[in-house]
């Protein structure tokens, strides 16, 4: 199953179980906590939802207490724990972090850090669908498409003074990237976030010199210097050298 298979899966689960669009026909969605508190800052918590045959656990996590607004992000992977780990032992707590929205949950609701962006923008919904407790945000996603325009062009150029000066507009200080983000589904869905095409290609000339493939690869980026080296994840930091 691909990644927009996989979002759209999600999606449509999340929203039938907030609505209720449930045919007599159709298996009931069941819904747990696995763990009452992953993260206090942002009320992190993990959620099983089993449609069915088919099972998924996201991340729950609150982006305001005092709107007392749930966000459910991207499915969660174990994965990505040990890189999680890494930060909450690492960063600083005022840590903000540039990566793709999918992501954005897990850094948020585990590492208590902040993230640019956590959620899609309207403009992106029918490629990255965003959703919350009551279902798909009522069609009013949070972040603004400048935002997302940002992120998607700070992963996908191949300057890294323009990474670092959207970074830098943002208050961020390092770049989460993982492998999915230099395989098909993701990387288009970046393309789309900055371009409104697929105009980079993967494993076309361009596609190699762009800074999320570059950051994969361990390349030595100026401005920039490598401080996390997983499996499934990269981190740099921007360099405090001048």
């Amino acid at each position: 199953m691909n990644y927009k298979e996989v979002v759209v899966l999600i999606f449509v689960m999340l929203l039938v179980a907030s609505t209720g669009c449930i045919s007599s026909h159709s298996p009931p969605i069941e819904k747990k906590e696995l763990k009452e508190v992953i993260g206090d800052r942002y009320n992190g918590s993990l959620w099983s939802y089993t449609h069915g045959d088919y099972e998924t656990t996201c991340i729950h996590f609150t982006v305001d207490k005092k709107k007392k607004k749930t966000y459910v992000g991207y499915r969660w992977d174990k994965s990505y724990i040990p890189a999680l780990d890494w930060i909450k032992n690492n960063t600083p707590k005022d840590a903000k972090f540039l990566c793709w929205w999918d992501y954005g949950g897990m850094i948020m609701g585990y590492t208590e850090r902040n993230v640019v962006a956590y959620a899609a923008s309207k403009k992106l919904k029918e490629v990255v669908a965003g959703w919350d407790e009551e279902g798909w945000e009522k069609k009013k996603l949070p972040l603004s498409n400048e935002i997302i325009t940002d992120v998607s062009t700070a992963l996908i150029t191949n300057d890294s003074a323009r990474t670092k000066e959207i970074m830098e507009k943002y208050t961020a200080e390092y770049v989460f990237v993982t492998r999915w983000d230099v395989e098909e589904g993701i990387f288009g869905a970046i393309n789309i976030g900055a371009y409104g095409t697929e105009k980079v290609h993967v494993g076309s000339d361009e596609y190699y010199k762009t800074i999320s493939v570059r950051m994969w690869s361990e390349d030595s980026i100026q401005g920039f210097e490598k401080v996390y080296s997983g499996d499934t994840v990269k981190i740099y930091k921007i360099s405090s050298s001048r």
